[in-house]
């Protein structure tokens, strides 16, 4: 079942209750314009056909008569045609009825389909036009977005990855700027008789390696040490050739 509903101001369509779509009315022309328009519609075909009317005016009857006479014609023979006026239901068409009732008016609804198809197809074509103009541009407008956010994404990322090596080379030249300053610091004051073998760093930790000639001489390297380092700790390995090897751990 297809209903068509017309008010003052708008032509709504829905099927088996369901909204299809909806068109604006300027006038009676504008009606029956959207109804032909509508008539053209492959949904209305073997169809009920139910149209409400929810205004009074004192041509509706020919209004009535031209929408009857529009649906004959794009449909041929139809299963029902009815009017809810007002929602009283008063039936005006039925397929078995006499063919005179369409005969009446046929001078005129000629007349208006002429000037309704006319109308309708210079109306349609300026409206298709201006709507094509206006797709062109906004397709234009969104690849420009389009293009724009492409830029400034890969601006972005750019600025990302510079950062991310700024932060990487800061940390590098920290951590190297600490070393150098804790190798000063173990290289600083160090006894003639002592003499480093390896030095290896893990982690803010020092593991050295070396000998002395003169064991009392690590105990003031030693001093030195804790003056710069948060622990020192030291193992006495074994006697070398007369000298001592041992092996600091250094926490910086």
């Amino acid at each position: 079942m297809i209903k068509i509903k017309i008010q003052e101001y708008t032509l709504e369509i829905y099927k088996n209750e369901d909204y299809l779509e909806e068109y604006v009315l300027n006038s009676f022309r504008d009606i029956l314009l959207r109804i032909h328009e509508v008539s053209q519609r492959d949904f209305l075909i073997k169809e009920e056909i139910y149209i409400e009317f929810f205004f009074y005016n004192e041509n509706i009857n020919d209004l009535k008569d031209g929408i009857i006479a529009i649906f004959k014609e794009t449909l041929g023979d139809l299963k029902s045609i009815d009017y809810i006026e007002n929602n009283q239901i008063n039936s005006i068409y039925k397929k078995n009825q006499k063919k005179n009732n369409l005969k009446k008016n046929k001078n005129l609804i000629g007349i208006l389909l002429g000037v309704i198809i006319f109308s309708g197809e210079f109306f349609l074509y300026k409206n298709y036009k201006e709507t094509i103009k206006t797709i062109d541009k906004l397709e234009a407008d969104i690849l420009e977005i389009d293009n724009n956010i492409a830029l400034i994404r890969g601006e972005i990322d750019k600025l990302r990855e510079k950062e991310s090596m700024s932060k990487e080379l800061l940390e590098k030249l920290r951590i190297d700027k600490k070393i150098l300053k804790d190798l000063e610091g173990i290289f600083d004051r160090i006894p003639e008789t002592v003499k480093l073998l390896k030095i290896e760093y893990i982690v803010d930790k020092y593991l050295i390696e070396g000998i002395t000639e003169n064991i009392d001489d690590i105990d003031i390297y030693i001093l030195n040490l804790e003056n710069k380092f948060q622990q020192v700790y030291i193992d006495y390995l074994m006697p070398k050739g007369g000298q001592v090897k041992f092996q600091l751990d250094l926490k910086s």
